[in-house]
């Protein structure tokens, strides 16, 4: 018998995380993240945290962004919904929400970065080498490619409170910082 759920795949995922083997966990959060259900938000969010939590940082950032060009809305050059229909509102406040999502990930991540600069480990992470200490590899950009997610985020969906206060949030934190 099939489960048609994907809500009941990510809970036996979960499962199995803690569990089961941890590559039977990985293969279930892809197919439903992937194929079961590739524009549900948990599914995506689930499976790039497991990513996360297993130390591949590099992958998880590729889940958000690849899932981040499946729901980006239709906008025009002035980043107005061009021509969108009702139906495809919720699809704006999905890519918020993800975007979301994923600038604060972005955020986390350069906030671990942050604490590998210390002492003699600054030369090796101006180096581009990984941190002994934490185990990340130095990825360059994540403050600007953060912006830009809050960015797209507020065009994608401008009367969000959340996604102008995520923003605000971040540009307070970040004020005049440049990668």
């Amino acid at each position: 018998m099939a489960i048609c759920r994907p809500e009941a795949i990510l809970e036996f995922a979960n499962f199995l995380e803690e569990f089961g083997p941890a590559a039977d966990a990985e293969a279930l959060y892809r197919r439903v993240a992937e194929e079961v259900a590739p524009t549900l938000l948990e599914a995506i969010v689930e499976y790039a945290n497991f990513e996360r939590r297993h130390g591949r940082l590099q992958r998880s950032m590729q889940i958000y962004e690849g899932a981040l060009v499946r729901l980006a809305p239709a906008l025009d050059a002035n980043g107005v919904h061009a021509g969108v229909a009702a139906s495809k509102a919720a699809s704006a406040d999905d890519f918020a929400f993800l975007s979301l999502h994923y600038g604060r990930f972005l955020q986390a991540v350069m906030g671990e970065l942050w604490r590998c600069v210390v002492g003699s480990r600054r030369k090796m992470i101006s180096a581009g080498l990984t941190c002994v200490a934490c185990g990340y590899g130095v990825m360059s950009g994540h403050r600007e490619r953060a912006r830009e997610v809050y960015e797209a985020a507020v065009r994608a969906a401008p009367s969000s409170v959340n996604t102008w206060l995520a923003t605000i949030q971040f540009e307070s934190a970040h004020h005049g910082e440049h990668c």
